[in-house]
């Protein structure tokens, strides 16, 4: 049985009130809010929004019920997961606690960030390129050899026609923002039309330069980039940071397999040089917090 409750202007924020019930489970307000999660909508578009996550709330709790009836949440699996979703929240809360205080970037940092990556932005170019791609299986030594002694990419194209060699043809631009650094290197050294090779993946590309603009970027237009760069950096920074801090304030004992060895091993609290931040869990609370003050 579903029951629906209508809520009044008077009482409709009150935490806990009950808007549905679903065979004695009730789907409070509380539940709502947390579903919509601030979402910003117009009068008409938002209650079209709020019906349907009542409905979501409602299928929810329908099969929440059938697990209970079915008693999967005496099942191991089951428990350990949830416990670990516990555990990930209570943690991602305590960095988001801790981190509110995180400076955001300053005018200097920005302005220094801006200078010392001048390919970036105030000597940013963009190479426009022709290409072909094709399986790396298929790049032989006789595609190697047509491509050292071919002046275009067409020149290679028609070569892996004629070869019945399935290949895609593609102009692409690429700025040096995007860049690794040893390829805009090797780029720079390239002489206009001349082919050269790039693996990605299961796939080899043969590309060449067709021109080259300067795009630059004012230090103006690039604070909004540039501070969300630092303001992620500083994040990840502190959160690291705090975990190295409660590693060495707490007593860690490691038991059994996927330990140093069988016996227990004791750091932090007990004087013992902590060990860095390298389990899977804590560089997924990490990167969890890093993501969630963003």
């Amino acid at each position: 049985m579903i029951a629906l409750t209508a809520c009044g202007n008077n009482s409709a924020g009150k935490p806990g009130q009950v808007i549905a019930r679903v065979d004695g489970a009730d789907v409070t307000v509380l539940q709502l809010n947390a579903e919509l999660g601030g979402a910003q909508a117009s009068k008409q578009d938002g209650e079209k929004l709020r019906q349907k996550a009542v409905e979501g709330l409602i299928d929810r709790q329908l099969l929440v019920n059938a697990a209970l009836n079915e008693k999967l949440d005496r099942d191991p699996q089951v428990l350990q997961a949830m416990e670990r979703a516990r555990n990930q929240v209570l943690a991602e809360a305590y960095l988001r606690k801790r981190l509110a205080s995180v400076a955001l970037p300053t005018e200097q940092e920005m302005a220094s960030y801006y200078d010392s990556h001048p390919k970036q932005f105030a000597k940013r170019r963009l190479f426009n390129m022709r290409q072909v791609s094709l399986d790396t299986a298929d790049f032989g030594d006789d595609a190697k050899k047509m491509v050292d002694a071919s002046t275009s990419v067409d020149d290679v194209a028609t070569w892996l026609q004629s070869k019945g060699v399935a290949h895609m043809r593609a102009q692409e631009a690429r700025s040096t923002a995007e860049l690794p650094p040893e390829l805009i290197a090797s780029l720079d050294k390239l002489s206009s039309g001349k082919p050269f090779v790039v693996r990605e993946g299961s796939r080899t590309i043969v590309a060449s330069l067709s021109f080259i603009n300067d795009i630059p970027i004012e230090l103006q237009m690039a604070k909004p980039q540039i501070a969300r760069h630092l303001a992620s950096n500083k994040t990840r920074d502190a959160v690291q940071n705090l975990v190295a801090q409660l590693r060495q304030s707490s007593r860690i004992e490691r038991f059994g397999a996927g330990t140093t060895s069988a016996a227990s091993v004791t750091v932090g609290a007990n004087g013992a040089e902590a060990q860095p931040v390298g389990s899977d869990d804590a560089k997924e609370h990490v990167a969890r917090g890093v993501a969630a003050l963003k």
